[in-house]
């Protein structure tokens, strides 16, 4: 069926009674020969009638007593509908009946049109798994046709740690309340950080008439771009064998990502690597809390042993929970990199105020004014930090390092305090990183370590 509105009314009085029903008729061209039904207990000068208009060749009663006609009211390929509509009263007590009302023509098509969107109130990009989208159509959809029509696809993005994980899927579709079926909320989900699109194509949805959309979905803007919010954190370091004490890393959700509403489940499993070298975790598992941003941290040791400088092990993470915005997506990997001896490492922290261009560490040093040791700073006074970082390895202990992670115990600086990450550090390079603030009225620590 496809729907067209008539409106009778307003005419002058008297009326027939006071409840009337109305017969409804269809034409081609000026008689009222096609009869399509009744509208019962009619009441009030002003009423608004839908009429579900038959697709295809139909037969019906004629006119003429003992007949029938056949006529297409709606065309079952096209879509297009035309012709005029007559109304007959008929007074729903006495059955007493008026004469036919002037004719009311209609021309259109009743093939739907689509339209699909991302939802106003969809950020983009997000740190919100649930990616929200507007169907739009210009004719009363049926639900069931809109869950199945919508195909999502996604493609990586920088973030990506995983394509073959992407897995990009609706999840839902829904009419909007007090649309009449013409408008739905799609929500589509990814499994890892990606640029998520929508797409309906030909043919795929169906109108309350029973016809299909003849052209696909046109959309402006269609494509959401979503990062997964779970962070390892750090997500490699080195490791000397033998150390007791080892180094911790964690599990956290992104600043700005929703509150977990229920509990986060890492698992973690090594590969054949940390089995060789006897690498541990002293918890295989960790929890981010509902309602909390990060676990509690897992310490790695390995057994003293010799291995070959930055010698690679890896941990696999897994996370399950009853919060479909964090269950089952993509957990970065840890990265170990072992060594049986700590690699030497020398890093310069210096303070540079006044800095016209903080854009590099080298423009922080050619525009700035460095403040040395023992020079008083003032509070709120913007200062950037340039950290020297060099590569001391000597004699039979040599190696180019790999990711060097270089940190402060400023949290405010960096990442959570994380500067940056060197990929390659050779033997005697020297590599710069830089990380600007404003002073707070703490002792910021200006020198040498190691």
């Amino acid at each position: 069926m496809c729907c067209h509105g008539a409106r009778t009314g307003p005419t002058e009085a008297p009326f027939p009674e006071d409840v009337v029903d109305l017969d409804v008729y269809w034409t081609k061209d000026r008689t009222a020969e096609i009869y399509l039904g009744r509208a019962s207990e009619i009441t009030g000068k002003e009423q608004t009638l839908l009429l579900n208009l038959p697709v295809g060749e139909q037969e019906f009663p004629s006119t003429v007593l003992g007949q029938t006609d056949k006529a297409t009211i709606v065309d079952a390929t096209t879509g297009a509908a035309g012709g005029y509509v007559r109304l007959q009263t008929v007074a729903t007590k006495s059955g007493q009946s008026s004469q036919y009302s002037r004719i009311v023509g209609f021309s259109g098509s009743c093939r739907p049109e689509i339209t699909i969107e991302q939802a106003d109130d969809q950020n983009d990009p997000t740190l919100a798994r649930d990616l929200h989208y507007t169907v739009s159509s210009t004719l009363p959809l049926k639900p069931d046709s809109v869950s199945g029509a919508v195909d999502a696809t996604a493609k990586p993005v920088a973030e990506t740690l995983d394509e073959s994980r992407l897995n990009p899927r609706t999840i839902s579709a829904e009419p909007v309340k007090g649309s009449s079926n013409r408008k739905f909320t799609v929500i589509a989900r990814a499994d890892d950080s990606a640029e998520v699109d929508v797409k309906i194509d030909a043919e795929k949805v169906r109108s309350l008439g029973g016809l299909t959309n003849r052209y696909p979905a046109k959309s402006n803007d269609s494509a959401i771009t979503f990062h997964n919010p779970i962070r390892v954190k750090p997500q490699t370091f080195t490791l000397v064998t033998g150390e007791p004490k080892g180094k911790e890393y964690q599990f956290a959700v992104a600043a700005g990502a929703p509150d977990p509403k229920a509990d986060l489940n890492f698992e973690a499993s090594g590969d054949a690597a940390s089995v060789e070298h006897k690498v541990s975790l002293s918890e295989a598992s960790a929890v981010v809390k509902a309602g909390e941003s990060a676990s509690t941290k897992i310490r790695v040791t390995a057994e003293a042993s010799e291995v070959a400088a930055n010698t690679p092990v890896s941990f696999a993470h897994t996370v399950t929970s009853d919060d479909t915005n964090y269950d089952g997506l993509a957990v970065a990997p840890l990265l170990v990199r072992l060594f049986s001896v700590d690699p030497s490492i020398s890093i310069k922290k210096r303070a540079f105020v006044e800095v016209a261009d903080s854009s590099t560490p080298e423009q922080i040093i050619a525009t700035g004014r460095e403040a040395l040791k023992g020079e008083r700073l003032t509070d709120a006074q913007p200062v950037c930090f340039v950290y020297e970082v060099t590569n001391t390895s000597r004699d039979e202990w040599e190696t180019q390092l790999t990711d060097v992670a270089v940190t402060d115990s400023d949290v405010r600086l960096g990442e959570e305090g994380l500067i940056g990450i060197l990929p390659k550090l050779s033997v005697g390079e020297t590599r710069l990183l830089a990380a600007c603030s404003v002073l707070i009225p703490v002792d910021t620590t200006v020198d040498n370590f190691s």
